[in-house]
């Protein structure tokens, strides 16, 4: 019987670990990978299609321009860090930035494989703040190009150095059932 009893704690401590780490896991999926104050971070995740945007002048990108939306202002449409190779989606980070930041612009940079004719890895943008809303910085996939598959890793940058960072993996197109569970249907009008 005290084998038993060994035996079944084992096996209740085992799950009850295994529980524990899954639901860690869980609640740590909507975590930057860093983020410092006085930036707020509130999650990620893509939008199965490019909102509303204006287009400005991006010096440092790859086709010399930025979207500058109103992104923040919708829910993403799935929460996730895997996102498909796929043109028409925006995925990224959403932020809050405090009135009493003082903050009125930092610095958007993406990280990526090579992109391009050139093979371009780095790309950066000015972001205008607006002090106490909540500022989406990602990336709008608008052309095939731009369909790099790999890590993908986006920065926010003040005047006192780096201030959050996020990890994404892009993958093949299909490669995303919880993706095109939402997006091949037809994305949600929030």
């Amino acid at each position: 019987m005290g084998m038993q009893q060994s035996i079944w704690a084992r096996i209740v401590r085992a799950v009850c670990v295994t529980a524990a780490l899954t639901c860690a896991s869980a609640a740590s999926a909507q975590r930057a990978d860093f983020v410092a104050p006085p930036l707020a971070y509130l999650g990620h995740g893509l939008m199965c299609q490019i909102g509303p945007a204006e287009i400005v002048a991006g010096e440092d990108t790859v086709d010399g321009e930025v979207l500058r939306g109103t992104h923040g202002r919708r829910a993403f449409d799935v929460i996730t860090a895997r996102v498909p190779a796929r043109t028409g989606i925006s995925f990224g980070v959403l932020v809050d930035v405090p009135a009493a930041a003082g903050y009125s612009v930092m610095t958007g940079t993406v990280l990526h494989p090579p992109m391009g004719a050139d093979g371009r890895t780095v790309q950066t943008w000015q972001i205008e703040v607006i002090p106490g809303t909540q500022q989406y910085i990602g990336y709008g996939m608008e052309d095939a190009f731009e369909e790099v598959t790999g890590t993908w890793v986006f920065q926010v940058w003040g005047a006192d150095g780096l201030m959050m960072q996020h990890q994404f993996q892009m993958v093949p197109d299909g490669l995303t059932p919880d993706v095109d569970a939402v997006c091949r249907k037809g994305p949600p009008t929030s």
